[in-house]
């Protein structure tokens, strides 16, 4: 597997948030994993660090990122104002069908939560906001 794929891999479980912050990344393990050397990986690493995906700290390795409070409250923040954006031009907007899907989809959230599958409730949830987003048709905000 090359760097560009296994940096794939490892931004998609980061961005997702499976891993909680201050989790070590080793290398052993990763390269383990992947099927590679570990300087491989440790190139993929010092990318994701540079990227400000993980932090890589000399000596001791690689770790995910704890997001503090006030990032947390700035990232909800703009989602909020955006997500404000997006409703109300599709308020305008919606054909049937997309009223429909969307209906579908909150049914399925509504079933989860009634459920108490919580991990399936959270994963609709954030699949319904890139469902808006992907109904405004904007490749900026999708």
């Amino acid at each position: 597997m090359d760097e560009t794929a296994i940096h794939a891999v490892l931004t998609r479980v980061l961005l997702s948030g499976r891993l909680p912050g201050g989790t070590k990344l080793g290398e052993h393990r990763l390269a383990e994993i992947f099927g590679v050397s570990r300087e491989r990986i440790r190139k993929v690493l010092h990318r994701l660090g540079h990227e400000r995906l993980i932090e890589v700290v000399k000596n001791r390795g690689a770790f995910t990122l704890a997001p503090d409070p006030a990032e947390i409250h700035v990232v909800f923040e703009a989602r909020r104002i955006l997500e404000s954006g997006i409703a109300g031009h599709l308020a305008e907007s919606l054909s049937p069908q997309q009223v429909e899907t969307l209906r579908a989809h909150v049914e399925q959230e509504n079933d989860a939560l009634k459920r108490g599958d919580r991990k399936t409730w959270l994963k609709l949830s954030a699949e319904f906001h890139f469902l808006l987003a992907a109904m405004t048709g904007n490749p900026v905000i999708i």
